[in-house]
């Protein structure tokens, strides 16, 4: 299973408005994809859990959400990820099943992930592709 991390700024509409996008796209995917989302406060700081629930509320954010000290103390999240976390602006880090980092994105380009996430690569032989152009033919 897949991890896609949103991390964005309370005092951003935008952006917490892309939260909710991130969501909505997510959706049909939920099997193979768990959302994350990392919640940075004012100046980036540490946030109560009782603000986190309020931008979940206000957003209708069903996926769990962290502040900046809770994803930096978070073990399972790797170091690249922590070390843009003070910086302005959203991203989106999709994490591969395996834990290594996949895309990396600005939260403007959130849909680009999703654009080809669930699409399967196949083996197709020669014999195969053969096959299909008689078909067209």
């Amino acid at each position: 299973r897949q991890t896609l991390i949103y991390a964005f700024s309370m005092q951003v509409p935008e952006e917490c408005e892309r939260a909710q996008l991130a969501q909505k796209l997510a959706k049909p995917h939920e099997r193979q994809l768990q959302l994350l989302g990392v919640v940075r406060g004012v100046g980036g700081g540490a946030l109560e859990r009782e603000e986190l629930e309020r931008v979940r509320r206000r957003y209708q954010l069903s996926y769990p959400l962290l502040d900046v000290a809770a994803a930096l103390e978070d073990s399972d999240l790797p170091s690249e990820f922590k070390e843009r976390l003070h910086q302005e602006g959203d991203w989106v880090l999709l994490l591969k099943g395996n834990g290594g980092s996949g895309y990396s994105v600005e939260g403007e380009d959130l849909e680009r992930i999703f654009a080809g996430f669930g699409s399967v690569s196949t083996d197709i032989d020669e014999s195969t592709w053969g096959k299909i152009k008689d078909l067209f033919q």
